[in-house]
C-alpha cells in the first residue's frame, strides 16, 4: 500500500506573494548589509588603537547586528517553512520579528549615544547638543518599548493598523531621526566652524563634513521612509525592507566612519609635508626643518582624530628662521 502524500491536503494555486514579497525583499537586504558589516568590522579590530569602551561597543554592535539578521531569517522559516501550508500563519507576527524591532531599537540607540559622545568631544564646553541627542535617543528606546510590549499581547498583523499602533510607530521613529539629525547638524556645525587659514586642514574639515551629512543624510531619510510606508499600510509589510535597514545602516555608517579615520589621517599628513616649499625665493630641506610647537590655535575631534592648528617655526639649512606659518597635526 503507497504511503500517503503529505501534501495532497495543501491548498493549490494559492500565491501568498502579496503577503511575503515585502518581507521577503527586506530579509534579503537585511543579509546584504550585514555581508558589509562582517569585514569592515574585521578591519577594525585589526587595525584599530580605540580604548576598550569603543571596542566594547563596537564588538556590542556587531553582535546585536548578526542577532537580527539571525531573527530576519528566522521569520522567513516560521512562515515559508515550519508553518508552510498553514495561510492563518500569515496573520501572525512571530516571536522573531517582536525580537528584531527590540535589538533595531537597541542598535540605533547605542550608535546614537556614540555621536552624542563625538559632539561633546567636538565642543566640550557645549553641552546642550550631547544632552538633546541623548533625550531623543532615549525618547525613541522608550516608544519602543511600548511597541514590543504591545505586539508581543497581540501577536497578530491587524493590531498594526490600531491607532495606538501606530503612534507608538510615528513617536519611534520621529525621536529616533531627530537624534541622527540633531547629531549631524551639531557636528556640521562644528567642522564648518573651525576652518581656519590652512589648506590641508580646510580639506580635512570639509571631507569630514561631507561624511557627516552624507552619513545624518541616509540614515534620516530611511527614518522617515520607514514611518511613511508604515502610516499608508501597515498590515502589507511594505515598510519592512526600509525597517530591516534602519539599524544596519546605523551600525555600517558608523564602523565606516572608524574605519576611514587611518587614511584621512594619511591624507593629512601627506598634505602637511614641507619638502619643495619654497619660502623667499629658496627650496627647504625637510631633513632640515626643526618644528616648535606653540599653543594650540584649534582643535578638532571626531571618532579619535584630533586636528590641531599650531605654528611652527622652519629654519634653513644654516638653521636661520626663515618663515613663521602655521600647521596641523593629526
Amino acid at each position: 500500500m503507497s504511503a500517503a502524500n503529505p501534501f495532497s491536503a495543501l491548498p493549490n494555486g494559492v500565491d501568498i506573494s502579496s503577503h511575503v514579497d515585502a518581507m521577503f525583499v527586506g530579509i534579503m537586504f537585511s543579509f546584504i548589509l550585514w555581508g558589509v558589516t562582517v569585514p569592515q568590522t574585521w578591519n577594525y579590530f585589526n587595525s584599530n588603537k580605540d580604548g576598550w569602551m569603543l571596542q566594547a561597543l563596537v564588538g556590542v554592535l556587531f553582535v546585536l547586528d548578526s542577532v537580527s539578521t539571525y531573527l530576519t531569517g528566522d521569520m522567513a522559516h516560521v512562515y515559508l517553512v515550519q508553518n508552510f501550508g498553514n495561510l492563518a500563519a500569515l496573520a501572525t507576527v512571530p516571536t522573531s520579528a517582536i525580537a528584531e524591532v527590540a535589538i533595531n531599537v537597541a542598535v540605533c540607540f547605542l550608535v546614537q549615544l556614540f555621536f552624542a559622545r563625538r559632539v561633546h568631544l567636538l565642543n566640550q564646553r557645549r553641552l546642550i547638543m550631547p544632552i538633546i541627542i541623548v533625550l531623543f535617543a532615549a525618547a525613541g528606546v522608550v516608544a519602543g518599548i511600548f511597541i514590543v510590549v504591545d505586539i508581543s499581547k497581540s501577536q497578530f498583523v491587524a493590531s498594526l493598523a490600531s491607532p495606538r499602533m501606530k503612534v507608538e510607530v510615528a513617536l519611534t521613529n520621529a525621536f529616533q531621526a531627530m537624534a541622527d539629525l540633531t547629531a549631524t547638524c551639531a557636528m556640521s556645525y562644528e567642522f564648518y566652524t573651525n576652518r581656519g587659514s590652512i589648506k590641508s586642514t580646510n580639506t580635512l574639515l570639509e571631507k569630514l563634513l561631507a561624511v557627516t551629512v552624507a552619513r545624518g543624510g541616509l540614515v534620516t531619510v530611511a527614518q522617515f521612509v520607514t514611518l511613511a510606508l508604515y502610516v499608508a499600510q501597515p498590515t502589507t509589510l511594505n515598510w519592512m525592507p526600509a525597517h530591516f535597514t534602519l539599524g544596519k545602516l546605523s551600525h555600517i555608517t558608523m564602523i565606516l566612519i572608524l574605519n576611514s579615520r587611518e587614511s584621512l589621517r594619511a591624507k593629512v599628513l601627506n598634505d602637511s609635508m614641507l619638502t619643495d616649499t619654497v619660502m623667499g625665493g629658496r627650496q627647504l630641506s625637510s631633513n632640515f626643518q626643526l618644528r616648535t610647537l606653540d599653543r594650540p590655535e584649534g582643535k578638532t575631534t571626531m571618532g579619535g582624530i584630533q586636528v590641531r592648528q599650531e605654528k611652527i617655526t622652519e629654519y634653513d639649512e644654516q638653521y636661520e628662521p626663515v618663515a613663521r606659518k602655521q600647521h596641523h597635526q593629526v
